[in-house]
């Protein structure tokens, strides 16, 4: 190395000096196998991915760039600017992204910093780096989109301020993430990443998805405020291609979508208790969010009926199908999703999901046939 003057991790004027690792030895030697197969039409390529590393483009909506670590651009850096005597000495190797990763490798870190941590790179010099350098094994391009970021009434969202009504282009490194929720059981709450090209509509649609939603129901959004625990209605017409920051939604913030009953009414009232921070409904039953029937009437009728049974059981120890409203004693047929939520034979034919929580019905509630079959026993 002193006859070279190369040294372990040293700096020049013009950046960093070549280092020769193990891995780097060989990524030489394949280099050289390489060269002398090309020729000059190596050269070229090298002069084109100069030619490309050093335009200044544009950032357009919808274009694709990639993240490429620091520490390699920077042995990329030297490579390009040595001689083709010394390339062999100071060949980078495959592009390493390792230490853009978390430890498990399930995604990038968090709070990295632009030329600090890695530098961005366009879809053509990306191209290029892989025909020539080739990838690390087992590491996936970080690629991320060019989005557009607006101003909305005084408010910049997250590329910054920019004047009313104007707007700006940025790589976007980081989603955004929100906490999804169904309002009939607002205690299971689902993670999910977002970019912020994506439109509202696009939300509901992933919420749909992910809480087993047919497309033929109406359904409306709410937010929930990270700073008052209040709630806000999302607009139900005209949001379907505006993005979340039009909305003010922030990262990690509850989104909650709602099913219009059947009969054309919208049965969840929100309100916050502020001891318990617990939005709860102002109707037991409309917090199921998808009865099957209007309730008033056939309520009437049904509790008519109960009334000139003669059995002796007490209404507590007999459960009633939530769609129905029929109390499923013997020999009724009684079957339940994961949470554990009922409903009766005469009404599963007609669902494939929970209308409580939205998961499948996993099958027959023996245990809860057997144990109300012993109760009518003891009556």
């Amino acid at each position: 190395s002193e006859q070279t003057g190369f040294i372990q991790q040293g700096r020049t004027g013009s950046g960093y000096l070549c280092s020769r690792s193990q891995g780097q030895l060989q990524a030489a030697l394949r280099h050289t196998e390489k060269m002398a197969g090309q020729g000059n039409g190596y050269e070229r390529q090298l002069q084109q991915l100069k030619t490309e590393m050093e335009k200044e483009k544009l950032l357009l909506k919808g274009d694709n760039w990639y993240l490429v670590d620091i520490l390699w651009s920077q042995k990329l850096k030297s490579y390009l600017a040595s001689s083709s005597m010394m390339r062999n000495e100071c060949h980078p190797g495959p592009v390493n992204n390792k230490p853009l990763f978390k430890a498990d490798g399930s995604d990038i870190r968090d709070h990295m910093l632009e030329k600090q941590h890695y530098v961005l790179v366009s879809d053509e010099v990306w191209e290029l780096l892989v025909n020539m350098f080739g990838i690390s094994e087992r590491q996936e391009p970080v690629k991320r989109k060019v989005v557009e970021y607006r101003q909305y009434g005084g408010y910049a969202g997250y590329g910054g301020y920019v004047g009313y009504g104007g707007y700006r282009y940025k790589v976007e490194v980081y989603y955004i993430e929100y906490r999804l929720a169904y309002a009939g059981n607002l205690e299971n709450i689902e993670k999910k990443k977002f970019s912020h090209y994506d439109s509202l509509k696009q939300i509901e649609q992933d919420m749909r998805q992910q809480f087993n939603i047919y497309d033929e129901e109406k359904t409306r959004l709410w937010k929930k405020s990270t700073e008052d625990n209040s709630w806000e209605k999302l607009l139900e017409y005209g949001w379907e291609h505006h993005p979340p920051d039009y909305f003010g939604l922030r990262n990690e913030q509850l989104i909650v979508i709602e099913i219009m009953n059947h009969n054309s009414t919208w049965s969840t009232k929100w309100n916050m208790d502020k001891r318990t921070s617990v939005c709860y409904t102002t109707d037991s039953v409309g917090a199921a969010g998808n009865v099957a029937t209007a309730r008033g009437q056939k309520k009437k009728e049904l509790e008519k009926q109960l009334q000139g049974l003669t059995l002796s059981v007490p209404a507590s120890s007999t459960p009633k199908c939530p769609v129905c409203l029929e109390t499923m004693a013997p020999p009724a047929r009684i079957f339940n999703c994961p949470n554990g939520h009922l409903v009766c034979g005469a009404c599963k034919p007609r669902l494939t999901v929970c209308t409580i929580c939205r998961k499948e019905y996993m099958g027959r509630a023996t245990g809860m046939e057997q144990m109300l079959r012993d109760i009518f026993k003891t009556q």
